[in-house]
């Protein structure tokens, strides 16, 4: 048997497997983009609130999620977030691991969602604002 025929008998047998994890993916990304919108939508808005209590938030969160990796977030919040609840109340937190990527995801997606919410506001001429 060559090299190749070994190669291809492997693709074929996990092939099951990556279609299931492409599958996954999909859903986690298109929730992430889904909930982000949200997100997004409401922090663009807030960081162009007169509102100092609306303003800051969305300024420290979109600062601070953008400013950051995603695998970092991902590390915070799958591993850093149980640590933590577990050293201050002294019992277990287990995350289920697709929830915590869809949150992750989300949260990322929202923090770029809001400067392009807030830009694309932004982008429209006084005028054009006056006249609607």
């Amino acid at each position: 048997m060559s090299l190749l025929d070994t190669y291809i008998d492997h693709i074929v047998k996990v092939f099951p497997d990556l279609l299931l994890g492409s599958m996954v993916t999909i859903e986690v990304t298109s929730l992430g983009v889904f909930f982000g919108l949200i997100l997004g939508t409401i922090s663009g808005l807030g960081k162009l609130s007169r509102k100092k209590i609306f303003r800051y938030p969305s300024i420290a969160y979109v600062d601070f999620i953008r400013g950051t990796p995603l695998l970092v977030q991902i590390l915070l919040f799958y591993y850093g977030i149980p640590g933590l609840f577990s050293n201050v109340t002294g019992r277990p937190l287990s995350i289920d691991p697709i929830l915590a990527g869809v949150i992750v995801c989300s949260i990322n997606s929202g923090a770029y969602i809001a400067e392009i919410v807030r830009a694309g506001i932004q982008s429209i001429d006084k005028g054009q604002m006056e006249a609607a």
